[in-house]
């Protein structure tokens, strides 16, 4: 039974453990940390897969990055209005598929530019990460 011994071990590091002693997972630090920084309330549920958010930080911020100035002005505007964009059309009524994922929903819903959102998740990934390695836990384990 020598593998038996490691499966504490391996859940343990799946979780971080806080100092309080609650074991906390990546999506409630992720939404801890961005639900303080843009004032809103973030479900963990929907950030619980670290792999699933930094990918879609990562499309989101490609697809900010290649915009121009006026574009992303507008693509800011158009999302403080409360638009969400996540099942964005063209005129023929096709889906544009937008990355960004659950971003989206939640800058609309926030009021807020979808470009500061994706600043404020980007750092939240980053504490939500070191947060976990700070714990004892390597975060690709």
């Amino acid at each position: 039974m020598a593998g038996t011994a490691l499966a504490p071990v391996a859940a343990y590091c799946l979780m971080a453990r806080r100092r309080e002693g609650n074991v906390t997972s990546f999506g409630d630090m992720f939404a801890r940390d961005l639900s303080q920084r843009a004032g809103l309330v973030v479900e963990a549920a929907a950030f619980a897969d670290r792999y699933r958010v930094g990918g879609h930080l990562d499309d989101l911020q490609a697809f900010v990055g290649a915009l121009d100035q006026v574009s992303r002005d507008s693509l800011d505007a158009v999302v403080a209005d409360g638009i969400d964009l996540t099942y964005a059309a063209d005129d023929s009524g096709s889906h544009i598929g937008l990355p960004g994922g659950p971003f989206l929903a939640l800058a609309a819903a926030a009021r807020l530019p979808l470009s500061t959102v994706l600043a404020e998740a980007q750092e939240s990934y980053q504490v939500a990460l070191h947060d976990m390695r700070v714990d004892g836990c390597a975060p690709g384990v």
